[in-house]
């Protein structure tokens, strides 16, 4: 979806080093998406990072919907957007719309 939206798409399961080469241009970083199936554990400690590195991106989580304390985690954590994951995946065209305006 990202690339049929004319995105580029670093996917990892940290953020990429300051001096990489996947991120040449940090004010180009409109969303960082975080699987809390996966990375539920960084959600209280990505937040300030992301706001420092990357100033105008989107902080956004999704996980199952059976995850609620995952989910609510995130909110907690100040996350920009939260979804489980079928929102999340069938509106991933709108949301990169949104995230580039």
């Amino acid at each position: 979806a990202a690339k049929m939206a004319g995105w580029s798409v670093v996917v990892g399961g940290n953020l990429p080093p300051i001096d990489s080469p996947k991120v040449s241009d940090a004010s180009l970083v409109r969303a960082v998406a975080v699987d809390l199936s996966t990375r539920s554990k960084i959600v209280e400690t990505i937040g300030e990072e992301v706001q420092t590195r990357f100033a105008v991106a989107k902080l956004v989580a999704f996980g199952p919907h059976v995850a609620t304390d995952r989910l609510n985690a995130a909110r907690a954590a100040g996350f920009d957007e939260v979804f489980t994951n079928n929102p999340f995946s069938s509106g991933l065209l709108s949301l990169l719309d949104d995230w580039a305006a």
